[in-house]
């Protein structure tokens, strides 16, 4: 499969989304859920880790496409 520059692309901004939900960068609100700021930077970066989630499914579908269901079947011997 090719490499995807705008997946790649995406998932630069989700790590820094991610960044900004577990840094304690809403400390610098003092943690008050009603600043404009602190709803904001919630509220945007909490995109991430659903792209992530459709990102995984994407790559492993096309896997399945191109495999079957050895790959399948790969894939959750690693698993457990």
């Amino acid at each position: 499969m090719e490499k995807v520059y705008r997946i790649d692309g995406m998932k630069f901004f989700a790590i820094i989304a991610i960044f900004f939900i577990h840094f304690s960068v809403f400390q610098y609100f003092q943690g008050d859920p009603t600043h404009p700021l602190y709803l904001f930077f919630n509220s945007v970066s909490r995109f991430a880790v659903p792209f992530f989630f459709i990102v995984a499914g994407y790559f492993f579908h096309h896997k399945v496409q191109q495999q079957g269901w050895r790959y399948t079947q790969r894939y959750i011997s690693k698993l457990c």
